[in-house]
C-alpha cells in the first residue's frame, strides 16, 4: 500500500527542505525523515490541462509507485511534479521516467537481479 502526503505543511516542508532531483518529464523532491516507510505526494498543475487529463496522470503515476513499492527505500518523504508535456504523455513514458528520476534520489533501489 501507497503511503500518501496529504497536509499542505507536509509538502510545504518537503519544498522548503527537501533536495531536488530531476529528469526530462518529473521533478522529484525528497526529505530524509528517517521513518519506517517512504510517503509519496503528487503535485500536478492546472498547465497539464483539465481535470480529467490532471487526474489520468496522478493515476498513472500511483500505479507505477505500487508496481515499484517492493523496491522503495524506507525514510522519505518524496513529492512528484511532473513538468513538460507529461499531461499528454502515454503510460510507459511514465513508466519509464518515474523509476528513474527515484532511483536518481537514491528513494528506489536498483533492479535486483533474478535468482
Amino acid at each position: 500500500m501507497l503511503n500518501i502526503i496529504k497536509k499542505r505543511r507536509e509538502f510545504e516542508a518537503v519544498y522548503g527542505q527537501g533536495v531536488r532531483f530531476s529528469s526530462s518529464g518529473f521533478v522529484v523532491i525528497r526529505l530524509a525523515t528517517g521513518a519506517d516507510s517512504t510517503r509519496f505526494g503528487i503535485t500536478i498543475t492546472r498547465k497539464h490541462g483539465k481535470a480529467v487529463v490532471r487526474n489520468r496522470l496522478r493515476r498513472r503515476i500511483k500505479a507505477v509507485l505500487t508496481s515499484i513499492a517492493d523496491r522503495i527505500c524506507p525514510g522519505y518523504d518524496v513529492v512528484i511534479i511532473p513538468w513538460g508535456q507529461m499531461g499528454r504523455a502515454e503510460f510507459a513514458d511514465v513508466l519509464r521516467g518515474i523509476p528513474s528520476v527515484l532511483t536518481q534520489a537514491k528513494v528506489l533501489e536498483r533492479e535486483r537481479p533474478s535468482a
